[in-house]
C-alpha cells in the first residue's frame, strides 16, 4: 500500500477507540481526499435479509447498552479503562471550588506515573488539584507545603510507605492507606 500507493479496503468490527482502525475510520469519515467511509449496522444487515430484526431486538434487551451499540450499531465504546462511560464522567465535571481546602487525598508516584494531590473544601467539593512528577525529596517538600497541618490521607502502598512515614514526622495529620 505505501510502496505502490495502491487502493486498500479496510473492513472490520468496531472495538474501542484506541486502535489504528478507529483512527483511519475517523480520517475517512472526515472526508479526507481519496478516502471513503461507510458504516453498516445490524439493521442494514436486517434490511438485506442477513439477520432477523427480532434477533437484534433480543440482543438489545439482553446486552448492556454500550456493548449493544458497539456490536450491532458499529459505535465505538469507551475503552476498558473507563467503566462508567464518557457521558457519565462529563456530568461530574465542574469548576474547582474557590473555598479553602480542609483535607487532602494523595496518590504517590515517581517516574512512570504522577503524584496527585486533591484538596476538598468543607462541602466535599474539589478545590485543589495538583499533579506532578518529582524525586521523592521534592515530593515530600511539595506535599508538606500544600498540606500543612490539614488532615491528609496518603497512599502508603508499594513505595509509598516510607514517604508516608517521612511526611508523618513533620505533619501530624497525615494518615497512610
Amino acid at each position: 500500500m505505501t510502496a505502490t500507493r495502491g487502493p486498500v479496503r479496510i473492513i472490520g468490527n468496531v472495538k474501542g477507540r484506541k486502535n489504528w482502525a478507529y483512527v483511519l475510520a475517523r480520517r475517512a469519515e472526515s472526508g479526507e481526499d481519496g478516502w471513503h467511509y461507510a458504516k453498516l449496522t445490524a439493521y442494514d444487515a436486517a434490511d438485506a435479509g442477513v439477520i432477523d430484526t427480532e434477533e437484534i431486538d433480543q440482543a438489545k434487551s439482553m446486552l448492556p447498552e454500550n456493548v449493544f451499540k458497539e456490536l450491532y450499531l458499529a459505535e465505538a465504546s469507551d475503552d476498558g479503562g473507563n467503566p462508567f462511560g464518557q457521558t457519565s464522567i462529563e456530568k461530574c465535571i465542574a469548576p474547582l471550588s474557590t473555598n479553602p481546602p480542609v483535607l487532602f487525598g494523595v496518590d504517590l508516584a515517581k517516574s512512570v506515573d504522577y503524584t496527585v494531590a486533591i484538596g476538598l473544601d468543607s462541602e466535599g467539593v474539589v478545590c485543589s488539584f495538583d499533579r506532578f512528577q518529582a524525586p521523592w525529596e521534592d515530593t515530600v517538600r511539595n506535599l508538606s507545603q500544600r498540606i500543612g497541618f490539614l488532615p491528609a490521607v496518603v497512599d502508603s502502598t508499594g513505595v509509598g510507605d516510607p514517604i508516608v512515614e517521612r511526611l508523618q514526622r513533620d505533619l501530624p495529620n497525615v494518615t497512610g492507606f
